[in-house]
């Protein structure tokens, strides 16, 4: 997994202010990770630039309880299979020429995929702002903005919701210790690791966006795009 890198050790990472973690965190991955927020909340430009400089995993220091969650943490995420359908088809609307909209049912038939099901897909896609409905008999779906101004997490949040994988429930407060004014959610090591975690995966995530993914695919397989465009618009004898 590629991860946000910086300098500094492990140490000095734990150490770093966790109300611009939280608010770092919130700008990408679009999730407050807690209810209560200490601090004053950084301006977006300011979270950018303490997102750039944020070391979630030190290369020279792999062997923490951190990385270790990191290493595993894709493994054990299962999405749902709308994601993909969801991701081909926003690629394959980058591609076609102009702003003509698409049907579901076209896109469906071009993957054989279940219509009724693939549409729900794009409805949410709609309702996200990543997508708009067109209507009329020509009408159907396309991007909303700029394949380059869509990432893949835009696609996967529209899908999945912005709900994160894991959830804190504060099970410390009821052992020996525990406080029950206590934040656990922002305190509890395991807690904060896996919130990184998934911070670093939905960072890469924000990374990458549909034009870049459409242009990767056109280089590697130069047929593709004119031969999934032809079927689109039904240019194929």
């Amino acid at each position: 997994m590629a991860a946000v890198t910086g300098s500094g050790s492990c140490a000095a990472q734990a150490r770093a202010s966790l109300s611009s973690w939280e608010s770092a965190s919130e700008d990408v991955i679009g999730t407050k990770l807690s209810s209560k927020r200490r601090g004053p909340v950084p301006d977006k430009p300011s979270v950018r630039s303490q997102l750039g400089s944020l070391q979630l995993l030190d290369r020279r220091n792999c062997r923490s309880l951190t990385v270790k969650i990191q290493d595993t943490y894709c493994l054990g995420m299962k999405m749902n299979q709308g994601v993909e359908w969801a991701l081909h088809c926003c690629v394959n609307m980058a591609w076609l020429p102009g702003d003509e909209p698409i049907s579901s049912a076209r896109l469906a038939e071009l993957y054989k995929l279940p219509p009724a099901y693939l549409n729900k897909q794009l409805q949410a896609l709609v309702r996200a702002g990543v997508l708009v409905s067109v209507s009329g008999p020509k009408g159907g779906f396309q991007l909303a903005r700029r394949p380059d101004r869509i990432t893949v997490l835009d696609v996967v949040l529209a899908i999945e919701g912005r709900e994160l994988a894991f959830r804190c429930d504060g099970i410390l407060k009821n052992g020996p210790g525990g406080e029950m004014d206590e934040d656990y959610a922002r305190s509890c090591l395991i807690s904060q690791s896996m919130r990184q975690a998934e911070l670093a995966w939905r960072t890469e995530l924000a990374r990458q966006s549909v034009a870049g993914i459409a242009l990767s695919i056109e280089r590697r397989f130069p047929e593709a795009r004119p031969n999934t465009v032809a079927h689109l618009l039904g240019r194929v004898s």
